[in-house]
C-alpha cells in the first residue's frame, strides 16, 4: 500500500502533446539493482533545477522502467494463500474489493485515482448474482465485438463472433485462455 499512498497522489494526468520527441543521444549514468540497469535521468530532460543533485535523483519515468524490469511474485497460482474467500465480504464482488483501495484517492491534479466507469455492466445485466445472456448480445452487436460480427449459415446460429485466433496467446497459470466462438440467432440471442 505505501506505493499507492505515495505514487498515486503524485501522478498527474498526462496528455500526448507533453511527450516530446527525443532530441539528444548519449550515455547517462545507470542505477543498478541486481541484474536491472536503469538510466538515472532522461537525457532530454535532465532536471537542471536540481543542480548537482540531478544525478542522484531518478525521474518518475526511470522509476517506472525499474519497476517493469523487476521480478514480481504475486502468488496468484498458490491456491492456499490467494483465494477470494479470504478477502470478499458478503455481497462483495471481486471488482468491488479491488476498487475499494482506490476509492478515497485522487491524483495530484484532483482526478479520481481510478477512472470513472463509462458503462457499469452489472447495473444492466447482473440480476440476483447471475449475469444475463443479453450481456453477450450487447457486447457482440453494440460494443467491442461489433466489428467482428459475421453473418453465417450454420446449425449453431445466424451470426458469429469468432475470437479463436486469440487462443494461442499465452496466459499465466490459473488464468483462463483467450478465444471462443459466439453464435447468435437471427434476433441476436
Amino acid at each position: 500500500m505505501p506505493i499507492l499512498h505515495i505514487s498515486v497522489r503524485q501522478y498527474k494526468t498526462r496528455n500526448a502533446c507533453w511527450v516530446l520527441a527525443p532530441t539528444r543521444t548519449g550515455k547517462v549514468k545507470d542505477f543498478v539493482i541486481g541484474k536491472i540497469s536503469v538510466p538515472t535521468m532522461d537525457i532530454d530532460n535532465p532536471l537542471p533545477q536540481l543542480g548537482w543533485l540531478k544525478e542522484k535523483v531518478l525521474s518518475f519515468d526511470c522509476i517506472l522502467d525499474l519497476l517493469r524490469g523487476m521480478e514480481f511474485k504475486d502468488l496468484l497460482d498458490d491456491e492456499t494463500l490467494n483465494t477470494w474467500e479470504v478477502v470478499l465480504e458478503k455481497g462483495m464482488r471481486k471488482k468491488d474489493w479491488l476498487l475499494h483501495f482506490f476509492r478515497h484517492y485522487t491524483t495530484a491534479d484532483g482526478r479520481a485515482a481510478w477512472p470513472r466507469e463509462d458503462i457499469d455492466f452489472s447495473q444492466h445485466f447482473l440480476k440476483a448474482d447471475v449475469w444475463e445472456d443479453q450481456l453477450e448480445s450487447a457486447m457482440a452487436f453494440d460494443l467491442i465485438g461489433a466489428h467482428r460480427v459475421r453473418k453465417v449459415e450454420s446449425e449453431y446460429g445466424a451470426f458469429l463472433v469468432s475470437t479463436n485466433d486469440f487462443s494461442t496467446i499465452e496466459t499465466r497459470p490459473a488464468f483462463g485462455r483467450f478465444g471462443a466462438d459466439m453464435y447468435f440467432t437471427s434476433w441476436g440471442m
